[in-house]
């Protein structure tokens, strides 16, 4: 299990690929279970629990569909087990390693709604925490555009071009289905 942790950190740090990944339906089970686990647990700090988890099946059918759909339409079947198993393994350790961060964006936005923050203005501190926050979605995308490279034998910007469709793609559906509050 360390072993296969430390494939996934390394995969999100550019490191290596899917394909240091053992193409196993049980590992792939076990990570999309570890990813839903994790994401529930954000969900318990910002949302209806009915809504975050109406996301959480979206947004996997979504990221299934979309990179197997990917993967079958550049004729590389053999590889979309190993490539779904890193995208959601790599998504473990993006969501593990921003909790502390999403902890300090909703203490921020918690604190600046009990002090009145109404004046349209947002505290220095919550435009760091955002900017954080984007920094850390963009290097998921990054994430994604380095894994479809070495899925697909794309260049990596086609893939990162992709990637990034495929990141907003999956936003816009969700949202579209539930919808942020405020």
């Amino acid at each position: 299990m360390v072993q296969i942790i430390k494939a996934y950190a390394d995969i999100a740090l550019l490191r290596r690929g899917p394909e240091d990944l053992p193409p196993s339906t049980l590992l792939f089970a076990l990570t999309v279970a570890a990813y839903s686990f994790i994401s529930l647990l954000y969900t318990l700090l910002e949302d209806v629990p009915s809504v975050g988890v109406g996301r959480l099946v979206v947004d996997v059918i979504y990221v299934i569909a979309c990179y197997g759909g990917l993967l079958l339409a550049a004729r590389r079947r053999e590889r979309l087990l190993q490539t779904t198993t890193a995208i959601f393994g790599a998504g473990c350790i993006v969501m593990v390693v921003a909790l502390p961060l999403i902890l300090w964006l909703v203490n921020l936005d918690r604190q600046e709604s009990l002090t009145g923050g109404d004046d349209g203005v947002a505290s220095p501190l919550l435009v760091v925490a955002g900017l954080a926050w984007l920094g850390l979605q963009l290097w998921s995308i990054s994430i994604a555009g380095h894994i479809l490279r070495r899925a697909l034998e794309w260049p990596y910007y086609a893939a990162l071009g992709v990637a990034a469709a495929a990141y907003v793609g999956n936003y816009a559906v969700v949202v579209s289905l539930f919808p942020f509050d405020g």
